[in-house]
């Protein structure tokens, strides 16, 4: 119930502040549709999907804690250094709020409870798939940053 209320509230969330952005920035759906994902996003993406459809339960929990975690301490770091009037407000808002917070401790929690009664082998698969998945945070940051496009 937590992770469907979870994403039920990402969908929510998640849709009007990304859909207040491309009114700000006369983004159109047919724009959006037509923009592929960058390399770095399709693999992260891959490889939650990947490790939702072939991984236990702990193991994708290990896997999408670091969505929550990174972008709730990134909000709270930029909440604290933003300049006024910041086109990106309510992103940083809504990373940085509390309402978010309690959505990651509550992730936390659950990972925590999971790797307590695993295996040793399933809590080092745990933690391979945090490792990995931060590495993509970071990788899938770093891209949008330089603006990252296909190669090829």
């Amino acid at each position: 119930m937590q992770f469907a209320k979870s994403a039920e509230g990402a969908i929510v969330v998640e849709r009007a502040l990304h859909g207040s952005f491309f009114t700000q920035y006369g983004i159109t759906g047919d724009v959006f549709a037509s923009t592929p994902l960058s390399p770095a996003c399709h693999h992260y993406v891959s490889f939650l999907i990947a490790t939702a459809y072939a991984e236990p339960y702990e193991v994708l929990l290990g896997a999408l804690l670091p969505c929550f975690w990174i972008y709730a301490e990134v909000g709270r770091d930029i909440h604290g250094r933003a300049t006024k009037n910041n086109p990106y407000q309510a992103w940083i808002d809504a990373y940085a709020g509390e309402e978010f917070h309690a959505a990651v401790r509550a992730t936390i929690a659950a990972t925590d409870a999971a790797a307590a009664s695993a295996s040793p082998a399933l809590r080092a698969r745990m933690h391979d798939a945090f490792t990995r998945a931060t590495a993509l945070e970071w990788v899938f940051w770093d891209s949008a940053y330089r603006m990252e496009q296909w190669p090829v």
